[in-house]
């Protein structure tokens, strides 16, 4: 079974403006007809698009300030669907097929937000991409992954990302929920916290946080420590991890969870698998300071 995404009716458009106004429908209608994951600003998104015969030459995409947000109960946040793709043979029979080619598209947002208003910046690009045009027996026009590609094409398609964030940031948005959930906790307080990465190689950081709890008659710091590590295979795992408090006595209940603490955190998360079996990866660093995390990765067709 091969999966698509309906842009409208058939045929298919023959001009950039007609291709960019599909796109604007899909991105502003169609993503947001379901409940499901919101966002916010959807209908500010930019895009630019050159179509050349049944090949997009051009395609760019700026979602700079798009947020996603928790729910869609205030201002203009809008549901995304996650049904935008529909399988073939479930949906409808393909009753004509036109090969076409993705030549490169970008996508920007510098930054995009999420929950807690968290900004990460991310760059995304496209290269040589094979699809095909579907025309539906119910009028709709798709575009889908080719059934058939040749050797030539997988090793020319290739996809790049790169995603960046502060961890200052991302500690703000964290603790703001760990603060929420604690409202009910009479007089619990958390403060002083930090988050910090160091790298230690291509696909090695060491991560660092410290937190000060205060609890009626409680003072205490607690730190953590831990190693993520990403092997040849893309398999991320944590290691070496360590939870310590200057309580002596929580110190003590840390230490004798240590052992459990570890087993749970350690388990293996397979990316390749993550990211599914049409795309492979190639390459993926990591890279830390002080003031942001990157990750960048190369994927082609698998």
């Amino acid at each position: 079974m091969s999966e698509f995404a309906r842009i409208g009716d058939a045929p298919r458009p023959a001009t950039s403006q007609g291709m960019e106004e599909r796109l604007r429908h899909v991105i502003t209608t169609e993503m947001a007809q379901d409940p499901g994951s919101t966002v916010r600003g959807l209908d500010r998104v930019g895009i630019r698009v050159t179509v050349e015969g049944a090949d997009i030459a051009g395609l760019h995409i700026n979602a700079t300030g798009l947020e996603v947000v928790a729910d869609a109960g205030d201002g203009d946040a809008q549901a995304i669907s996650t049904d935008v793709t529909a399988d073939v043979e479930d949906m409808a029979q393909v009753k004509a097929r036109e090969p076409g080619l993705l030549r490169r598209a970008t996508f920007t947002a510098a930054p995009m937000l999420f929950p807690g208003r968290t900004p990460v910046e991310v760059q995304a690009e496209a290269v040589d991409v094979p699809f095909e045009w579907l025309e539906l027996d119910d009028g709709g026009l798709a575009i889908g992954m080719p059934e058939h590609v040749s050797r030539g094409q997988r090793r020319a398609m290739t996809l790049r990302l790169h995603v960046a964030f502060s961890p200052d940031d991302v500690l703000a948005a964290v603790m703001t929920e760990i603060r929420g959930e604690l409202t009910d906790v009479n007089g619990m307080r958390l403060d002083r916290e930090s988050l910090t990465f160091t790298r230690k190689g291509p696909r090695r950081i060491r991560i660092r946080l410290s937190v000060r709890l205060r609890w009626k008659f409680l003072r205490a710091t607690c730190r953590a420590r831990t190693e993520l590590h990403i092997d040849n295979r893309f398999v991320a795992r944590l290691s070496g991890t360590r939870v310590t408090s200057s309580n002596l006595l929580l110190a003590v209940v840390l230490r004798g969870l240590r052992g459990k603490i570890n087993r749970e955190l350690s388990k293996p998360l397979d990316l390749q698998a993550e990211i599914g079996e049409l795309l492979a990866l190639r390459t993926l660093r990591i890279d830390a300071d002080t003031a942001s995390v990157g990750v960048a990765l190369e994927a082609g067709l698998a």
